[in-house]
């Protein structure tokens, strides 16, 4: 009986222990607030300028003669046509929808300031014509942070990005530039597509790309040869010194390598790939360099993480996303929990020298009586 007393006193003092941690934790979990995030100004300056350049696009594709597509449901400009002749690989119409929303913008700033970035630094990026709402988010977000962006962009893309012959994603970005919508020319185009040259892309519609882009004198990258193509990309990039990060936009075959590497999405830190191999690309090379880079190409994965939509029914508000609010918590419910809880673990602590002692006791009285006995 006396053991079965022990045994339930020391189980309350344990479960008071208990009890005061999940009550102090809970309580700081309900007061908690949402606050605005540090960079939440930077962000909506970032979306805010690509709904500009969204808007243009809208009329860029109206003076081409190009409808918008009826899969582009919130009428951003930004969806191709599910085939063309620039059609490179079979895309996810969903997860062109989710990329092409003003909010990518916003995340753009939020994987930047992660991977270090800040403002009057230099990064490097690789685009497909994949996903032009990415390209678009990285550009006007590194305007909004006063980075400069060195960037190159082919013109081949999967289905339903920027895939029309009558506007590419380079061209896109070549008009945006020469209206002050954003900062930078590209610093060179490729025609993407197999081994980077466009092989696998009707040859009429590729030729009249770059008649049309021979309007801006862009330099074009027409090797065919992987690694000189990297080394001579690298030489662009690296020209005015080393790059603070490196952003991969889509699945180009020289940014994204051949190999059979995942990288991961989003932010990468340094030194998070294997050996260096032949078929390697920048992304691998860039972060074994030391650097951090930042893939976007899983949007379901990307999306998830940072606790977006995918593929939302309703555009999102500018401003109104997850990324411009933190939560802060009072650490007071939270202390007084833990320190309720050490007070019950010193009474159980107490409570065990006692029953020792009266144990200690008790033998020795037993002790006592059978020497008096015998």
């Amino acid at each position: 009986m006396r053991e079965k007393m022990r045994w339930e006193r020391s189980l309350l003092w344990l479960a008071a222990a208990v009890l005061a941690v999940v009550l102090g934790i809970g309580a700081t979990l309900a007061l908690g607030s949402r606050v605005d995030a540090s960079d939440a100004d930077v962000k909506r300056v970032a979306e805010e300028k690509m709904a500009l350049c969204m808007e243009a696009i809208r009329g860029y594709k109206e003076e081409e003669g190009l409808e918008l597509a009826e899969e582009d449901l919130f009428e951003t400009g930004l969806l191709g046509d599910r085939l063309t002749g620039l059609t490179t690989t079979l895309g996810i119409l969903e997860a062109k929808r989710t990329s092409a929303a003003t909010v990518m913008a916003a995340l753009a700033v939020e994987l930047l300031t992660e991977a270090g970035v800040k403002a009057g630094d230099t990064i490097g990026a690789g685009f497909s014509g994949s996903f032009p709402g990415l390209n678009l988010a990285l550009l006007c977000a590194c305007d909004a942070m006063g980075v400069r962006c060195i960037y190159m962009a082919s013109i081949g893309a999967s289905s339903y990005g920027a895939n029309q012959p009558e506007l590419t994603f380079p061209e896109m970005a070549c008009r945006l530039a020469e209206d002050g919508l954003i900062s930078d020319y590209p610093a060179a185009v490729s025609a993407g597509g197999e081994m980077d040259v466009g092989t696998d892309m009707d040859q009429d519609d590729l030729a009249s790309v770059w008649e049309q882009l021979s309007r801006w004198e862009v330099l074009r990258i027409e090797i065919e040869d992987y690694p000189e193509n990297l080394s001579y990309r690298q030489g662009i990039y690296e020209a005015d010194g080393p790059l603070s990060c490196f952003v991969g936009v889509g699945g180009g075959l020289v940014t994204a390598g051949h190999g059979e590497t995942d990288l991961g999405q989003g932010v990468i830190a340094p030194d998070r790939v294997g050996p260096i191999t032949e078929k390697s690309g920048l992304l691998e090379r860039y972060s074994a360099s030391g650097i951090p880079v930042i893939q976007l190409l899983n949007i379901k994965k990307l999306v998830a993480d940072y606790g977006l939509p995918y593929d939302p029914e309703e555009p999102a508000e500018i401003g109104a996303s997850a990324l411009y609010y933190e939560m802060s918590y009072p650490a007071g419910p939270a202390l007084l929990g833990i320190g309720a809880a050490l007070f019950c673990l010193v009474g159980y602590r107490r409570q065990k020298r006692r029953e020792r002692r009266a144990i200690c006791e008790e033998d020795s009285e037993m002790a006592v009586e059978m020497v008096s006995e015998d």
